[in-house]
C-alpha cells in the first residue's frame, strides 16, 4: 500500500460515496465511482457531482464506471465501499474477485462489524472502518443534497501495524474538506454511530413516522429511550463505556433528525433490503452473547421482519 493514496476508488454513489468522491476529485485525486446505474455513470462522466446543502461542492467530471473489475484494473491505492451494508457481501466479493494485492479497502458504512465482512476475505493490514457523520438524500443522477454533517468523521485499523496509514487516510479526507479523525478504537465509534441509527430505524418503519415526529410524540420517545439504555448495556458488556451525559446528548442529536423519514424507511417503502441485520439484529447477537436482557429490541426485530414478509408476499400477490 501507497503511504499516501492518490487514486481513490468509491463504490456507491448515494449521499456518502458522492460527497466523499466530489471532495477528493476537488482536492486533485483521481477517483473513479462505481454505480450499477447508467445515468449516474453517464452524469458523473459529463458533469461530475453537484452536492448542495449544509455541504457544497462542485466536482469536475472524473471516472465512472459500471463494474468493479472495471475500476479495480485502473489500479487503486484506496478503495472505500460507501453502499447500503445489505450490499457488502456481493461487493466484496466483487472486489475480492479482481484484488490486485495492493489497495487498501475501507468500510464507509453504518453498522457493526462490517469490516470483519471485509476482513474475511482481504489481510487485515489493508482492512480499514470509517465512521460517517454527515447525511443527505439524492436528489437526481451525480446530484445531492446534505441535511445535516456533525464533524468529524473517523477512521480506523484493524491492525495497528497499519495505524499511519489509518492516520493518512483522515489527513487525506480533512485536507479535501470533510474533517475525520483517527482514532485508535474504530469499534467504539462505530458502536456509538450504531446505536444513535438502532433506536430510531425501526420505530419508522412500524409507525411509518417521520423522524421528527418519532422524537415528539411521547409513547414512541419512549420506545427510542428504552433502545438506547438497553443499547448502552450491551456496548458496556463489549468493553464500550459512554460519558455520563450519553443518553441526553444522544436524544438532543435525534431531536434534531428532521422532518424527513429514516433511510430505513424510505428502503422498506421502495421495496429494497433493510440494514438490519447490522444494526439491531447485530446488537442483538451480542445482547444473546452477554445474556444481557434486549426484550424491546428483540420485540421490533420480529415486528419488521413480519412486516417484510408481509410486503413480499404482497408483492407476490399472496398477502
Amino acid at each position: 500500500m501507497k503511504d499516501v493514496p492518490e487514486k481513490v476508488g468509491i463504490i456507491g454513489s448515494g449521499v456518502v460515496g458522492s460527497v466523499l468522491a466530489a471532495h477528493l476529485a476537488n482536492a486533485g485525486k483521481d477517483v473513479c465511482v462505481v454505480d450499477v446505474f447508467q445515468p449516474v455513470i453517464d452524469a458523473v462522466r459529463e458533469h461530475g457531482i453537484r452536492v448542495d446543502g449544509i455541504l457544497n461542492v462542485r466536482a469536475l467530471p472524473m471516472a465512472a464506471v459500471s463494474t468493479i473489475r472495471e475500476m479495480m484494473d485502473l489500479g487503486q491505492d484506496l478503495v472505500v465501499i460507501c453502499v447500503k451494508s445489505t450490499a457488502l457481501r456481493r461487493v466484496a466479493d466483487d472486489m475480492a474477485a479482481c484484488d490486485d494485492g495492493e489497495a487498501a479497502v475501507m468500510s464507509f458504512q453504518n453498522g457493526l462489524d462490517t469490516e470483519e465482512v471485509l476482513a474475511e476475505l482481504f489481510p487485515r493490514t489493508r482492512v480499514f472502518r470509517g465512521v460517517v457523520n454527515y447525511a443527505g438524500a439524492v436528489t437526481g443522477p451525480g446530484r445531492v443534497r446534505t441535511t445535516f454533517f456533525h464533524p468529524p468523521n473517523h477512521v480506523g485499523c484493524l491492525d495497528q501495524e497499519s495505524s499511519n496509514w489509518a492516520i493518512n487516510i483522515a489527513k487525506l479526507f480533512t485536507d479535501a474538506g470533510l474533517p475525520t479523525e483517527y482514532v485508535a478504537d474504530i469499534r467504539n465509534k462505530a458502536w456509538r454511530k450504531t446505536i444513535l441509527n438502532a433506536c430510531l430505524m425501526p420505530v419508522s418503519v412500524i409507525t411509518r413516522l417521520p423522524m421528527n415526529h418519532i422524537m415528539e410524540t411521547p409513547e414512541t420517545r419512549e420506545i427510542v429511550v428504552r433502545l438506547m439504555k438497553d443499547f448502552m448495556e450491551v456496548a458496556k458488556a463489549e468493553g464500550h463505556v459512554y460519558e455520563d451525559g450519553f443518553v441526553a446528548h444522544a436524544l438532543e442529536y435525534l431531536d434534531g433528525s428532521g422532518g424527513h423519514k429514516a433511510s430505513m424507511l424510505m428502503d422498506f417503502e421502495a421495496g429494497n433490503p433493510l440494514e438490519m441485520e447490522f444494526l439491531n439484529a447485530k446488537i442483538q447477537e451480542y445482547a444473546d452473547r452477554h445474556h444481557v436482557p434486549c426484550e424491546t429490541n428483540r420485540l421490533l426485530l420480529a415486528l419488521v421482519r413480519g412486516l417484510l414478509l408481509h410486503r413480499d408476499l404482497a408483492r407476490k400477490g399472496e398477502a
